[in-house]
């Protein structure tokens, strides 16, 4: 059985080259992964809640959004207790001011790189332990 035909990745960010970017490596690397968007953290919020589809299995999420940054976002989600297990990846352009005040809530900080063939890379390192941890866990 196939575990990356049940593995859902939520990308939150406000840029919109970075949404496409970040779903074409997924695709191209996951062909049976489903990749969902959001482009706001208001958006992704409403998206989560009224969902009947089953949760993401992880949420890739942007720190520098408008409207609700990532860091208002995180923290919502982790209050909520139908959406604080869904593993997050706290993305940005920079490097976080004080990183140690996400560490409880997210199970990585990445700066986005600024060559793909960084970002290729930084998504294997997120996305390939957590198939695999599905994969033993499903046997």
């Amino acid at each position: 059985m196939n575990m990356q035909k049940e593995f859902t990745v939520f990308i939150i960010d406000d840029d919109a080259d970075d949404r496409e970017l970040f779903c074409d490596i997924i695709r191209a690397y996951y062909p049976k992964i489903e990749c969902n968007t959001a482009c706001d953290g208001i958006d992704a919020l409403a998206l989560l809640r009224g969902s009947t589809h089953q949760k993401p299995n992880l949420i890739l999420l942007d720190m520098n959004m408008h409207k609700i940054n990532g860091s208002d976002f995180l923290h919502q989600i982790k209050k909520d207790p139908l959406l604080a297990e869904i593993p997050v990846v706290m993305c940005s352009s920079s490097e976080p001011r004080n990183p140690h005040t996400y560490e409880p809530f997210i199970i990585k900080f990445i700066v986005k790189p600024s060559r793909y063939i960084g970002l290729q890379l930084a998504l294997k390192g997120i996305i390939d332990p957590l198939l695999k941890c599905r994969t033993q866990s499903a046997i």
